[in-house]
């Protein structure tokens, strides 16, 4: 056989010594590994790596309120066993090193005689035969054509094998040099019969003549079972892992637990407070007493009524109604003190009709207001062709254009659209949505309050004409009448306003090149007349709510206003 194995306990104190006097003396042997310090930095630094990300770990979103996880975070504890289990038997590598140093009296490592190998890195040392070598092959190892080391593969007879990797070509031929003169010494001093010196050249001299069995020595302590359990390195990270993986995951969480507490508290957010809840364990209970009263105050600085109405749907038994409803009217009279530092003074009755308004929005707990138009009635329409009709034999044999047909619905949308744009430009400048939203309404809708606009479209007696052609059209005049309804039974805030057509106007229009004389169509000249009309509709309804150099009104007429803080 080409390897034996030997307690070093149990080998007799001169043989122990004849070892360590062996390895001690650097020019018999070579050494596979570093110095001491060189183990011990390695070692440590790769400790400090591995703790360092330990620490790492552990401070992700430490004590951040809802993004750590706390108690429910156990998947995490595997990442914690692995860490551990990597430090811990660093640990124990060290620890044993340590003991077998102080019981061998030499650095534990495989070192090479003239016909011996012996492994010392174990308490068991293993003796391998280099007369039974069978082969020895070098080869220098390189990554991407860059040298990296040199590799010496013992390959013994029966077959066994051991590898040897040194670091540096120069030291690989050293060690190659080293290694021949010193089985050169073997056998000379073999030849010479000179055992003093085999006994220099192979610790391991005595034994290997008695056929490799060794004289027993005194009989060593039994191992106690700490020292059983440190002399398997992988076995007792593993059992220091799965001892100190939950309690380390343990003392981990009560530190962070406390500082998710303080930071909820510091922060005083509803977020910070529920993340609490739901990840925390210490004092869930005084959180959640005191959760729906964080919420309201964080909401109450954000100044809107929806956010505060809110707060009372998620915590309707926290005896928060009192508090909620002062705040909304806080918010409500600020926003009326607002509006009348841009309303109109014309009309004295319009701030009481706001102020009233306003306390019915308040209590209904719904912002919208709508906007409806009352159009003229098909009948109507249909009446004032007629009268255009009537009057046909008056124009001097022109063609009087009827207007009902050029007052439809489609166009009539889009006119009253650029009145709602604006006027809910206008209270946006005063008013946030959740306080008085502004909506288009059906003409029909019944719902209150509401601003409805009522219009009818009548024939003026005038008669305008196009500068060559026959066609007549009839002036229109618009009678708009507004109200402000607040309720059933509250009387509505009105004005009222007639729009008579102008004496003359233009009409723009683009025909094919030598078509022009044909004119513009019918509709777009009564288009004019409907625009100018919604136009000082737009006017006047500016300045019935709004002051002229108020921001509201600048709005209204579609200019951009300096945003103020």
């Amino acid at each position: 056989m080409s390897s034996h194995q030997y307690d070093f306990c149990r080998l007799p104190e001169r043989i122990q010594r004849q070892l360590a006097r062996g390895i001690t003396d650097e020019t018999y042997r070579l050494q596979d590994g570093g110095t001491h310090q060189y183990f011990y930095i390695t070692r440590a630094l790769g400790a400090l790596f591995f703790a360092w990300m330990l620490v790492l770990l552990m401070s992700f979103e430490f004590g951040v309120p809802g993004k750590d996880a706390l108690w429910d975070n156990k998947a995490i504890m595997v990442l914690y066993a692995f860490l551990l289990v990597v430090l811990a038997y660093i640990g124990v590598r060290v620890v044993q090193f340590r003991r077998l140093d102080r019981l061998f009296g030499f650095q534990p490592a495989q070192y090479l005689f003239g016909f011996t190998m012996v492994d010392a890195r174990q308490r068991m040392l293993k003796v391998f035969d280099l007369t039974q070598l069978d082969d020895l092959k070098v080869t220098h190892q390189h990554i991407n054509g860059v040298y990296v080391q040199t590799e010496f593969a013992f390959k013994f007879k029966d077959r066994s094998s051991r590898k040897w990797m040194v670091s540096g070509k120069k030291k690989a031929e050293r060690f190659w040099q080293k290694l021949d003169a010193l089985q050169a010494q073997s056998r000379g001093a073999f030849d010479r019969n000179d055992v003093a010196a085999l006994l220099r050249l192979d610790p391991f001299f005595e034994i290997r003549r008695k056929g490799w069995v060794a004289p027993q020595g005194p009989e060593p302590e039994p191992m106690s079972p700490v020292q059983r359990v440190l002399a398997m390195p992988v076995a007792a990270a593993i059992l220091i892992a799965l001892v100190a993986t939950p309690a380390v995951w343990s003392a981990r969480n009560a530190v962070a637990d406390v500082a998710v507490y303080k930071n909820a508290k510091r922060l005083a957010t509803e977020a910070a407070y529920q993340g609490y809840l739901y990840d925390g364990k210490f004092y869930v209970a005084e959180i959640r007493a005191a959760l729906p009263r964080v919420a309201f105050e964080e909401v109450r600085k954000k100044k809107s009524v929806t956010e505060l109405r809110k707060v009372l749907q998620r915590y309707p038994k926290a005896g928060l109604n009192a508090d909620v409803a002062k705040a909304i009217h806080v918010l409500y009279q600020n926003a009326l003190a607002k509006f009348a530092t841009q309303a109109a003074t014309a009309d004295p009755a319009l701030l009481p009709s706001m102020t009233q308004l306003l306390q019915v929005l308040e209590q209904r707990g719904n912002p919208r207001v709508g906007i409806r138009f009352v159009r003229p009635t098909n009948e109507a329409m249909a009446e004032m062709d007629r009268r255009i009709k009537l009057n046909q034999g008056k124009a001097n044999g022109m063609d009087i254009i009827p207007a009902a047909s050029h007052f439809g619905s489609d166009s009539a949308a889009v006119r009253e659209a650029r009145i709602v744009s604006g006027l809910v430009a206008g209270f946006r400048q005063v008013f946030s949505n959740d306080v008085l939203s502004l909506e288009a309404a059906p003409g029909e809708d019944g719902a209150l309050p509401a601003l409805t606009i009522n219009y009818q479209i009548e024939p003026s007696g005038a008669l305008y004409t196009l500068e060559k052609t026959q066609r007549g059209f009839v002036g229109l005049v618009a009678r708009f009448q507004s109200g402000l309804q607040i309720g059933p039974d509250a009387p509505a805030w009105r004005f009222e306003m007639e729009v008579e057509p102008p004496d003359h106007f233009r009409v723009e229009y683009q025909l094919p090149p030598g078509q022009e004389a044909k004119g513009p169509a019918d509709s777009a000249v009564y288009a004019v007349m409907a625009e100018r009309a919604f136009d000082a509709l737009a006017s006047k309804m500016s300045a019935a709510f709004f002051r002229p150099d108020s921001a509201a009104f600048q709005r209204m007429k579609g200019k951009p206003v300096t945003a103020q803080r």
